[in-house]
């Protein structure tokens, strides 16, 4: 029974292990967009190391290394969630300007309308 309960304890740890990791990449690529990142909540972000913290603090407590496990990794990505959305909800108007005018990476520039289609053709360097 203590097997079983040692492997539980494993699998739960290793999916929350990975549990974030999806949010997190698509925060990072789109670290440059406020509007892709509107949708991402800090408050949950601030409860996931709030989660990582308590969990830690438990697994030090009760010396059960899987239980706070996936917070080392968990709660360094909630704080650079926490950053990114921050600094895009900081300066949106400058990236919306940049993307208007054309300044900046060709990811960020207008697309280019062709007079002979009607759809954006590859944008112009």
């Amino acid at each position: 029974m203590i097997a079983f309960a040692e492997l539980a304890g494993f699998a739960g740890s290793a999916v929350s292990l990975v549990l974030w990791w999806p949010q997190a990449l698509v925060v990072w690529q789109s670290r440059g967009d406020p509007d892709r990142l509107r949708g991402v909540s800090v408050t949950s972000q601030v409860l996931l190391l709030l989660n990582a913290v308590i969990w830690g603090a438990y697994a030090m407590s009760t010396q059960s290394l899987w239980v706070g496990a996936p917070g080392l990794v968990n709660a360094p990505l909630a704080v650079l969630t926490i950053v990114v959305l921050r600094k895009a909800h900081r300066h949106p108007e400058s990236l919306t300007s940049r993307r208007q005018t054309g300044d900046g990476p060709p990811s960020m520039r207008p697309p280019v309308v062709s007079p002979h289609h009607n759809r954006p053709s590859e944008l112009v360097s």
